[in-house]
């Protein structure tokens, strides 16, 4: 797998025979995935959705035109009822799966199986000796905003920023804002304690938390790998880090255990998922993804990389119907002998990112494609390759994996939707693969290319031009022409230019009555590429200007 380097392969097979044994020595109970029937004679009413999903889930559902639908429901209380009379203990329940994952003996679990509710029973693991029955958080409901700045020093996270178009994302004033994201991984350890992190804790944006390895609301005592993950998305501390999503909200949720690789991880990121949805999430950042395990038994194959096959490729389809984007990371097996992406990067709906280098060139350990079926992934790639990120120590180190490409675009995707808040999940994914570098001959290795947040935005608010502006390029000393588009205008429009790392040079305001206004540009500003953004009450326009 690629996100599990804490022990090494001996070390792990010796320390989960152990564990193993140590299971059967004591007669442990083992888990299963327990799968009932049928939602009949459900508490809950699709009528009356408030009961089991946040105002924010519905209304993202509303939003997109999705439908509230019997998936949606909570399984039936009657069935759990029944389970716990057999003294079962339920470790967590899917309302997408309509079932439950159970600990209990083998010979409980074959009584449950003849139950005629139950239309299977699954053996997942046995069961851990730390694990307390779920018990969801509460979720606050408020999304506190904090203002963007117009120049920000990246210091050396620039390079994984400037590639994918973040300082003019910045510039324009978007840094995810009003957004929600759920970040699975294997835990946040001391994030709440990190000063690149203080921005997201002082602002109250960690909406919500869950440990489901532990059965517990802490997430900060496991996990160095999601604390590089968070810090590459959200981290802000200027000459240090700044991430793409900094001003967004987060849930964080740990669905990893370090000193295991089973099936049950599948299930644990299938809760997180329908937690994410419950709490209203728009989007999910996974560094994660599935092929082998320590029982080979429950090993994928690559046929079963099609998109359809697996929990976890299901659960993100489904996320993805319940109107979030599900950004994955492709693994990194490219240079191994599985190579390929693993699930749920295979999802048809997943939006797999891939890594180069800093140079844009195909980083070798980033899985390639096809899916089973023949579909086009990775879908997009960012830089992957010397990453700068946070560490549990307070300190930064440069590292590698998608597993941090992931989150860069994450942040984007986070970006654009903030900007374009009207659009669809499937209009946002489109926008972004259709305007990025390889877009018109996409392939298994870069897939649609390496997106770019002005084609994004352009392509996506091609009705929504403030102005246009020649001559581009423009040699200097010179002046442009802006010729307002006043119908679409409701008030005097603020334009800012920036250079490339987000500082920005000037401002000046343009007159929504006259119909030309023009920009003087003096000999003294460096030759070189601008970012024009174009500010209105009622719509707002990024242009990329060459001075010569």
């Amino acid at each position: 797998m690629f996100r599990k380097y804490m022990l090494t392969a001996k070390s792990k097979a010796i320390f989960c025979l152990f564990i193993f044994l140590s299971f059967q020595g004591l007669a442990q109970t083992n888990l299963y995935f327990v799968t009932f029937t049928d939602k009949s004679a459900s508490d809950y009413s699709l009528n009356a959705p408030e009961e089991f999903l946040s105002p924010k889930a519905i209304a993202r559902r509303k939003a997109q035109g999705i439908q509230i639908q019997e998936e949606d429901l909570p399984v039936n209380k009657n069935y759990l009822d029944s389970l716990n009379k057999l003294g079962i203990t339920i470790k967590g329940s899917s309302r997408w799966l309509n079932g439950v994952i159970a600990e209990t003996s083998q010979e409980v679990s074959e009584e449950i199986s003849k139950k005629q509710f139950v239309k299977s029973v699954e053996y997942l693991q046995p069961a851990e000796e730390v694990s307390n029955p779920l018990r969801l958080s509460s979720v606050s409901s408020s999304v506190h905003q904090q203002s963007s700045s117009s120049s920000i020093d990246y210091g050396p996270s620039l390079t994984q920023n400037a590639m994918i178009g973040v300082p003019a994302i910045h510039a324009a004033g978007y840094s995810g804002a009003g957004k929600l994201i759920a970040v699975l991984d294997n835990g946040f350890l001391n994030a709440n304690t990190l000063t690149f992190f203080n921005h997201l804790f002082q602002g109250e944006k960690i909406i919500g938390t869950y440990d489901f390895v532990s059965g517990e609301e802490n997430v900060y005592d496991d996990g160095n790998h999601g604390v590089n993950v968070l810090s590459v998305l959200a981290g802000f501390e200027e000459g240090k880090i700044v991430g793409p999503a900094y001003n967004a909200s987060f849930l964080l949720l740990r669905t990893e255990n370090d000193f295991s690789e089973t099936i049950l991880e599948e299930y644990n990121w299938l809760l997180a998922a329908e937690y994410a949805d419950s709490a209203g999430a728009d989007i999910i950042s996974s560094s994660l993804g599935y092929n082998t395990f320590d029982f080979p038994a429950q090993d994928h194959t690559y046929a079963d990389m099609d998109g359809k096959s697996t929990v976890v490729t299901k659960a993100a389809e489904t996320a993805f119907a319940k109107g979030m984007i599900v950004v994955n990371s492709a693994g990194n097996e490219g240079n191994k002998s599985w190579k390929y992406v693993s699930a749920p990067a295979d999802g048809p709906s997943v939006l797999t990112i891939g890594a180069v280098n800093s140079t844009k060139n195909y980083a070798s350990f980033s899985s390639v494609g096809p899916s089973a079926d023949g579909r086009i992934k990775p879908d997009l790639t960012a830089m992957g390759a010397g990453v700068y990120a946070g560490n549990p120590d307070n300190s930064f180190s440069t590292t590698n994996g998608t597993s941090f490409s992931c989150p860069l675009v994450a942040g984007l995707v986070a970006c654009l939707w903030q900007a374009r808040p009207d659009l669809s999940n499937k209009e946002i994914t489109d926008a972004l693969k259709k305007t990025a570098s390889k877009a018109e001959n996409p392939d298994f290795q870069y897939g649609f290319g390496i997106p770019n947040f002005e084609k994004a935005i352009a392509f996506s608010s091609a009705d929504t031009v403030i102005a246009g502006l020649f001559p581009n390029p423009v040699s200097i000393p010179g002046e442009v022409k802006l010729i307002i588009e006043n119908d679409l205008v409701s008030n005097d429009v603020q334009a800012e230019l920036f250079d490339l790392t987000g500082k920005k040079i000037f401002a000046k305001t343009l007159s929504k009555a006259e119909k030309i206004n023009q920009i003087t540009f003096p000999g003294d500003i460096q030759r070189g590429v601008y970012i024009l953004v174009l500010n209105s009450i009622s719509a707002n326009q990024v242009i990329r200007i060459i001075l010569q």
